[in-house]
């Protein structure tokens, strides 16, 4: 039997319950359910902001994307939004391991 398809998904957090941004800037439930239903094959989604850890302490919280990345089969990246320099440290990081790298973008860009 084939182990899941681990996938990581890059893009941004939401920062508290007072952030208006609206759903397209993050990964959303249906997103996941989406992935899930079309991969062609068992999935295990890697997303950093259903980890428990203390994101305001900022080197636990790029040593744990950097983990989830390291340990990923895949970065599947959210830019259909700007994204920030984090999103870009995790592009490189898996580029750097060997890891492809899939980018969901707006259309024409």
């Amino acid at each position: 039997m084939t182990r899941s398809l681990r996938i990581y998904l890059s893009g941004s957090i939401r920062k508290g319950a007072d952030d208006s941004r609206s759903p397209d800037h993050f990964w959303t439930n249906e997103d996941e359910e989406f992935i899930r239903q079309n991969a062609g094959r068992s999935v295990e989604l890697l997303n950093p902001s259903k980890t428990d850890i203390n994101r305001q302490d900022f080197a636990i919280n790029f040593g744990c994307d950097l983990h989830l990345v390291s340990i990923s089969d895949v970065v599947l990246v959210d830019a259909r939004r700007e994204k920030g320099i984090g999103v870009g440290a995790e592009m490189m990081f898996a580029v750097q391991h060997g890891i492809p790298v899939v980018t969901w973008s707006p259309p024409d860009t």
